[in-house]
């Protein structure tokens, strides 16, 4: 699902978490297609913002 800046905030990914369960959610933002090596720093964001939710 894309996001307007390219940035999905905690409180989308909680409402994202919600409405599609804790394993189908999946952040693809165009910095991490630009560069790959940020996507473990994405993964682990959303990782902090799904524990600290649920």
């Amino acid at each position: 699902m894309p996001a307007v800046g390219g940035r999905i905030g905690i409180e989308r990914i909680v409402e994202l978490g919600s409405v599609l369960g804790r394993d189908a959610i999946f952040v693809l933002g165009s910095r991490m297609q630009q560069n790959p090596e940020n996507i473990v720093a994405a993964m682990n964001a959303l990782h902090r913002a799904l524990t600290e939710s649920f």
